[in-house]
């Protein structure tokens, strides 16, 4: 009798590893995520910032967060981000765990606003981190790190019209499209580190 039961728990034990084995790897890594990092404007130091209305104590609450605009701040005050991975190497990107970057209205033109959505999936809330080198008269730069928009292929930009300074405090995210490495004349605004 006791036999007969460990032959059978082991029966269950058995099919269940392989049923877990068999898991496809989009499945596997739907639900991991990496560590906390900063999203900063590599060539200003400006991390992408979250300004909650003082109004909005609980972020919880999505009637609250749901259109903030992510803009470039001065401090690092509600700035950790997590890159949640999902299928084809694209993340969404996460704030306060339930909300994500979003490109506001599934928008696909220049400016059209980054803001923080509850996270459905959608292309507007994938990024994938690119990097390329970039050579430029007096030297290259071997890091220069892009987020691009699932939604649209385009980057991650910080609002500046007065490039080729530095974006400033308050410069609301974007998309825009994407430099290269032959044009690279908007890096200023779409250059990012990322402190994992």
């Amino acid at each position: 009798m006791l036999r007969r039961r460990i032959t059978i728990f082991l029966k269950v034990l058995s099919a269940s590893l392989l049923f877990f084995a068999d898991m496809s790897p989009a499945l596997a890594s739907a639900h991991r995520h990496g560590p906390a990092t900063y999203i900063t404007n590599r060539l200003s130091g400006l991390p992408a910032n979250i300004s909650i209305p003082a109004s909005c104590y609980i972020p919880d609450n999505p009637a609250c967060v749901n259109g903030t605009p992510v803009l470039l701040g001065a401090s690092n005050t509600n700035t950790y981000f997590n890159f949640h991975e999902k299928e084809g190497g694209w993340s969404e990107v996460r704030w306060f765990g339930d909300y994500c970057l979003d490109v506001s209205g599934f928008g696909t033109n220049n400016g059209t606003r980054v803001v923080l959505w509850q996270c459905h999936g959608g292309h507007n809330q994938l990024f994938r981190p690119e990097m390329f080198q970039i050579d430029w008269i007096g030297g290259n730069d071997p890091d220069t790190k892009l987020l691009v928009s699932r939604q649209s292929g385009k980057c991650l930009d910080a609002a500046n019209g007065s490039a080729p300074a530095p974006p400033t405090v308050g410069a609301p995210l974007q998309i825009w499209d994407c430099i290269s490495e032959t044009d690279a004349w908007n890096r200023i605004n779409q250059d990012w580190d990322f402190q994992w």
